[in-house]
Formats: structure tokens, C-alpha cells, sequence
């Protein structure tokens, strides 16, 4: 059997702060952080933090991997792509707060932001994007202490519907432009995470 050390990666080792909200491996073996204060990577030998121009600021809220290997980052000021060591911005994210990233088929992400939008990402052939807002208009919050848009925490593709969690509102399928509570006994209003088993 072998012998496992385990150790802690912090502010001491590198990472930009010791918030951590998300960590991805890509397939490369790098570990991924995502903190309060931005990216950070691990190598294998030293833990970096990540600055690149394309990268939106301010704290990381999702990371993803999709079938192309491609990192995707949720932060709250928009979203990006790290594929072949080059990070892109996606332009209709930016200004957004990504909160949830899913990459449930090849060549497709899916990510939702506390503004109430949820963007489908689909990759070319030359693995360009195509980025489109899944909603009509964004989502309002029901909860009348806190009026404006809806916080969408996360998402699930199951039997190609889409799902949303939202704080206010429960799960909601996103169909036709449009969302509809779906029906769970007992009602349940603040959804926290979604996953497919």
C-alpha cells in the first residue's frame, strides 16, 4: 500500500486568498482554485495566482471542465474559457455574476448568474462559441424582502430539460424562453445545489 500525506494549500503557499469556493482538476492534473479574491492553480509543484486580461475580476463562484479539456470560469464579474493554455472572455457574461457551470454534453456548458439568465454555450468545430440566453428575460425573486432578479445557484440537465436551484423560487424547468416551478412535495423555496446521479 502506498503512504498518503495529506497538507494544506493557503495564503502562505500562494493562493490569493484562504476562501476557497471551487476547486477543478483538469485533466493535465492541475488543481484549480477558486477563491475570494480570484484564481489560483496548483501544478503539481507551486500554487500560482492567475492573472490574464481576458479573465474577468473579483471572486471565483464556479469552475467546470468540459470533453475538449477546456476550463470554465463562473467569477462575478462574468465568465471565461481557458482551452490550449489561453484564457476568452464570454462577452454576453460579462458584467454578470456566474454562479453555476455545467458542461452536461460534449461541446455544450450551460451557466446560470445571480442576475437571473441562464446561457447556453455551444462549441464549433473549430471550437468557437455560440452563446445564447436560455430566458426571454431574466428572473425575478419571490421573496419580497429582496425584490429584483432571482439567484440562480444551480443547474441540471435531466431528460434534456433544464433544471435550475434559485433562492426564492425552488427548482424551476427553463423551457421555451420561459420557467416553471417544478412540483416537489414538500415544497422546497431556497435551493442550495442540484446534481444527476
Amino acid at each position: 500500500t502506498g503512504l498518503h500525506q495529506w497538507g494544506a494549500v493557503t495564503l502562505f503557499h500562494g493562493l490569493p486568498s484562504d476562501r476557497v469556493r471551487t476547486i477543478k482538476q483538469t485533466g493535465d492534473g492541475t488543481m484549480w482554485f477558486g477563491t475570494e479574491a480570484g484564481l489560483a492553480r496548483l501544478d503539481g509543484r507551486r500554487t500560482q495566482a492567475v492573472n490574464d486580461p481576458a479573465l474577468p475580476t473579483g471572486r471565483v463562484l464556479a469552475l467546470e471542465t468540459d470533453s475538449n479539456g477546456a476550463l470554465w470560469v463562473g467569477t462575478e464579474g462574468g465568465a471565461a474559457r481557458l482551452l490550449n493554455g489561453s484564457f476568452e472572455s464570454i462577452g454576453p457574461t460579462l458584467g454578470q455574476t456566474v454562479s453555476s457551470i455545467i458542461a452536461p454534453e460534449p461541446k455544450r456548458v450551460l451557466m446560470a448568474t445571480e442576475q437571473g439568465q441562464i446561457f447556453d454555450c455551444r462549441a464549433g468545430s473549430d471550437n468557437s462559441l455560440r452563446v445564447d440566453p436560455l430566458l426571454n428575460t431574466p428572473l425575478q425573486s419571490a421573496d419580497r424582502e429582496r425584490p429584483g432578479a432571482l439567484i440562480i445557484t444551480s443547474l441540471a440537465l435531466v431528460n434534456n430539460e433544464v433544471l435550475a436551484g434559485t433562492h426564492s423560487r425552488g427548482v424551476l424547468k427553463i423551457e421555451n424562453g420561459s420557467a416553471e416551478p417544478l412540483q416537489i412535495r414538500p415544497m422546497v423555496y431556497f435551493v442550495n445545489a442540484l446534481a444527476t446521479d
